[in-house]
């Protein structure tokens, strides 16, 4: 039986540019008659059971932000990186005339996006706030991969932990080369329990570890292999919250005030779904992060609707 109510929905590839690649996404439109319970769009991102569902809430009038929830399959996030640039993506592809600018409210404040037509490219000036905790993570978090990493590999015996915003945390863990990345075995994941060690205030709603290493470096571009590894989510194909605090953290730590950096990380590949995120992070004079950019593209891949009784 058709319910009362019915949503227009699309699902996207994100992060790449050809179909069954990247990190899948669903995309829920709700117009301005319609007003959902959050606990409604939980059950509805637990239907379409991917890592993350978006509710775009139509605009009021023509100048204001649209605002944006994003839920994982149990909670919902402040901001996360697939999501956003897929949203942008699909916002601007679909808009007639095409639209090149358009501004999102999320639960972690405003984001500037803008897409170019041409290259099919979004790129979102991400709301940072990026903090490098004083509590790092142990080296036990790599106790349940050690059966399967290469032997003869020299641990630290902490990693860092670093937040992009507050409630999207991720331990970065340096990889000594592809061979030692490849090998780790999601399923032998290890969960992080370290919320409460984060720093006062910063307490995360979803704490994960982030695997890659280094594969170029040239003075114009670092390029990136990563993983991603939860046991709530599993492996996720791409990462774009992981991917941009992973480059917030590199620049703070080699980069010189002043100075932009650019990283392409890729993602995926050892679950065949590899895609590309792109990252730029300009520091400020102060050594902070003046801009945090995350771009990506992303392919249309079903469109329907869906009934709610």
């Amino acid at each position: 039986m058709v319910g009362s109510k019915s949503l227009k929905f699309a699902t996207l590839d994100v992060f790449t540019s050809s179909a069954f690649q990247g990190n899948q996404l669903a995309i829920v439109n709700l117009p301005g008659n319609i007003n959902l319970e959050q606990d409604t769009k939980q059950r509805i991102a637990r239907e379409f059971n991917f890592s993350e569902t978006v509710f775009i809430h139509d605009p009021t009038s023509d100048n204001e932000d649209r605002r944006v929830d994003i839920f994982t399959l149990t909670q919902e996030l402040p901001f996360a990186g697939h999501p956003v640039i897929g949203t942008l993506c699909h916002l601007c592809q679909v808009s007639d005339p095409p639209l090149r600018k358009v501004n999102l409210s999320l639960k972690a404040g405003t984001l500037v996006g803008r897409y170019d037509p041409e290259t099919r490219l979004a790129e979102a000036e991400i709301p940072h706030d990026v903090r490098l905790h004083q509590a790092r993570a142990p080296r036990d978090i790599l106790d349940c991969q050690l059966n399967t990493l290469p032997a003869g590999n020299q641990w630290p015996n902490e990693f860092p932990v670093v937040s992009v915003v507050k409630g999207m945390t991720f331990v970065l863990i340096a990889m000594p080369d592809l061979a030692a990345l490849s090998s780790l075995d999601p399923l032998n994941q290890k969960g992080v329990h370290e919320q409460d060690k984060l720093d006062e205030g910063w307490q995360s709603s979803f704490m994960a570890p982030y695997y890659y290493t280094i594969t170029e470096q040239t003075p114009s571009l670092i390029r990136i292999r990563s993983r991603m590894m939860e046991p709530t989510v599993g492996e996720d194909p791409c990462t774009g919250s992981a991917a941009s605090t992973l480059a917030a953290y590199l620049a703070l730590e080699h980069g010189q005030p002043g100075r932009t950096y650019a990283y392409s990380i890729e993602q995926g590949v050892e679950m065949g779904r590899a895609g590309e995120i792109h990252v730029k992070v300009t520091l400020g004079q102060s050594r902070g992060i003046e801009k945090l950019v995350l771009a990506g593209s992303a392919v249309l891949m079903t469109q329907g609707v869906l009934y709610l009784p």
